[in-house]
């Protein structure tokens, strides 16, 4: 699967951004306007809905609180008697180029009467004047926006998204506001009050990029946008294998996040294969868009597996990790140097750490008596790989970290010796390089490690010359 990154970003260069097209959105009048039937130019009155005739009861108001005016719409509705009244203004304005455009208004609603006063304002966009013919060339949209009683004092402010697709570019050319009810059986009457109402471009840079993150314990997958998407906007994501085919998806809608906004995928990555994952968006008037990461595997990077340890005057040994593992698992063996065999273990599943992080090995060692400690570490698609300290020994009553914290900077230990796979050395200098040779005087090995494997030398008994920043160090060994 090539490793490609996918990034479109989705964003409409129509007109500038957040130009107004509506005028006089705060309903400014003088003092005669302030009157009904009159809602301040260049407003008008719309296509009311009423019980009797559109051309009849529709009152629109501008009122007045102190310094602020605003606009008032009655909407009553007594479905037993077919009394209804929803009043409506209009505007023409410039026509609308195809684009994503934001409405934004001011709202709440005041009680007339002891009924139930909760309506919804509906927002038109339209491209003929008053009521519609029932003409073939007759368009509109339209939204609908909550607005609940919250009195005359607390105002609210509301927004609805259009998206205006480009074969009904510079089609609309009114915009029509109005109230309709919540529900048209229940019985209600009351004022919509409208305010500071706006209409303008609102072209968006779409933030697709998104983080993952894998559990390779689990080989469970979390993702989440970096940015979150416009409200009109619907996001996915998607989970496919290296072939293509997909494993799993799911939408924002239907799935929930955790309390730090990740979503997690249910399916188990497999150790060794490669997945993609997608986060494509999409909304009324936008075409599928999408980030994409390439080339997922369930392979954990490497942890150290390096440890330290400590002897207490009770002779019992303990250990703590370098730094603590996060996507594999670990184990203590103590081994008797002599005879190599196991004195004891622990391990992740059975054992905890004292405030400080430390391990206690279960049993005593004996003292003066060799040891070697190894720490194997493993996960799911890892396998066994491990490091050791040789030479642990018990010197009595004296607490203190790895024996080889004291060594001086002239001195040089090879351990273990006899070896037979790998060989140690534990120096406080750099080492440049080391050189091993034969009984024979011949050079058959050549490395600039401080650990390193034998198993290629045969049987018998060889000398090392470690070569540091400073001096030669001359040693021999044996390989079993």
């Amino acid at each position: 699967m090539k490793k490609v990154f996918l990034l479109i970003n989705f964003m409409f260069f129509l007109l500038s951004v957040n130009a107004q097209i509506i005028k006089n959105g705060s309903f400014t009048a003088t003092s005669d306007g302030l009157i009904s039937a009159n809602v301040a130019p260049p407003w008008i009155n719309g296509c009311v809905s009423n019980g009797l005739s559109p051309t009849l009861f529709n009152d629109p108001s501008i009122l007045s609180d102190g310094n602020n005016q605003y606009l008032s719409l009655l909407g009553k509705n007594y479905p037993s008697v077919n009394d209804f009244n929803y009043e409506t203004v209009e505007q023409k304005i410039q026509p609308l180029v195809a684009g994503r455009y934001e409405f934004s208004c001011n709202a709440n609603v005041r009680l007339a009467n002891i009924h139930l006063y909760e309506m919804q304002l509906k927002i038109t966009l339209k491209n003929y004047a008053g009521c519609a013919q029932g003409l073939s060339t007759e368009k509109h949209l339209s939204k609908t926006i909550g607005v609940g009683a919250e009195g005359n004092s607390n105002w609210k402010y509301r927004t609805a998204i259009f998206c205006i697709p480009e074969e009904l570019g510079n089609t609309f050319t009114y915009i029509e506001i109005t109230t309709i009810p919540y529900n048209y059986e229940s019985n209600h009457h009351s004022y919509m009050n409208i305010d500071n109402v706006d209409l303008s471009l609102a072209p968006v840079n779409l933030p697709m990029k998104y983080e993952y993150k894998i559990n390779y314990k689990t080989g469970k997958v979390k993702v989440r946008g970096i940015a979150p998407l416009p409200s009109d906007f619907t996001e996915m994501y998607i989970l496919e294998n290296e072939t293509g085919s997909i494993k799993e998806e799911f939408a924002s809608w239907g799935k929930r996040p955790d309390v730090d906004g990740w979503y997690e995928f249910s399916t188990e990555l497999v150790c060794g294969e490669s997945y993609a994952i997608k986060r494509g968006a999409w909304a009324d008037c936008a075409d599928w868009r999408e980030y994409t990461y390439d080339e997922l595997t369930r392979q954990p990077p490497s942890e150290p597996s390096a440890f330290s340890y400590k002897i207490d005057c009770s002779k019992r040994v303990r250990v703590k990790p370098k730094k603590p593992l996060v996507n594999m698992d670990d184990m203590y063996v103590l081994i008797d140097q002599k005879s190599g065999k196991d004195v004891a273990s622990i391990a992740w599943w059975n054992s905890s750490p004292d405030n400080d992080g430390w391990y206690t090995i279960p049993g005593t060692i004996f003292l003066n008596n060799n040891y070697y400690i190894k720490r194997g570490v493993w996960g799911p698609c890892t396998n066994w790989y491990e490091y050791r300290i040789y030479n642990v020994k018990s010197l009595g009553c004296k607490t203190y970290d790895n024996l080889y914290n004291s060594i001086e900077n002239d001195e040089v230990y090879i351990y273990p010796n006899p070896a037979s796979s790998f060989i140690n050395i534990r120096t406080a200098a750099v080492i440049k390089e080391v050189l091993i040779y034969n009984n024979a005087g011949t050079l058959v090995l050549k490395k600039k490690a401080s650990s390193f494997s034998i198993e290629e030398l045969e049987s018998g008994i060889y000398f090392m010359s470690i070569k540091t920043e400073d001096k030669n160090y001359y040693n021999k060994f044996t390989k079993n």
